[in-house]
């Protein structure tokens, strides 16, 4: 490997670094989304739950083998969801690349390059390290040119606020409203 290529190699790494930082606080947000909505809905059902729960004892006198029969399907039922839409969105996987290309099919026109220039600045230094390497100054100029393009993209606007608002509400009232039954119900609460 030249000399150039060494140099060239070693000034794109700012650049890579700065990008992988800025993705890396949306990714953040993303998971932190995902844990939020997947909480509020999966409080929201256990709510729920505990609303049919009491309806159905109060409706038709349930016998202890029916209420523990239904006590277990709701866990289990609750446990599955909490699966999905809690510990599966924290355990998976979100690669860089495909981060850049789910926010540019969720931006409105021209976004659909957003990936391949995402792919350009962290993978196209890498070429400069094989076997027959292209020509330095082309994959610097490649890299920068996708780098200034990538300045101007706002990451963060592809995060929906309002269903995070929604969500939030949702996470809220699935807190609140059983809290606010348990105190002003009490005897009822305690079944």
């Amino acid at each position: 490997m030249a000399t150039v290529d060494v140099l060239s190699l070693e000034s794109l790494k700012p650049v890579q670094r700065q990008l992988v930082a800025r993705l890396a606080r949306v990714r953040r947000r993303v998971r932190a989304r995902l844990v939020v909505e997947g909480l509020a809905v999966v409080l929201a059902e256990a709510a729920l739950a505990a609303a049919f729960s009491l309806w159905a004892d109060h409706a038709m006198r349930l016998g202890v083998g029916a209420r523990i029969g239904l006590l277990a399907f709701a866990a289990a039922a609750l446990s599955i969801e909490a699966w999905r839409r809690i510990v599966r969105p924290l355990r998976f996987r979100l690669d860089l690349v495909a981060l850049a290309g789910a926010i540019g099919r969720g931006a409105s026109g021209g976004g659909g390059d957003l990936a391949a220039r995402v792919a350009s600045v962290l993978e196209l230094p890498r070429l400069l390290q094989g076997r027959s390497p292209p020509s330095a100054a082309m994959v610097q100029r490649a890299v920068r040119r996708c780098d200034e393009s990538l300045a101007r993209v706002d990451f963060n606007s592809a995060l929906d606020r309002a269903r995070m608002l929604r969500m939030t509400a949702l996470l809220a009232a699935a807190v609140i409203i059983p809290a606010v039954l348990a105190v002003c119900f009490p005897e009822t609460a305690s079944l």
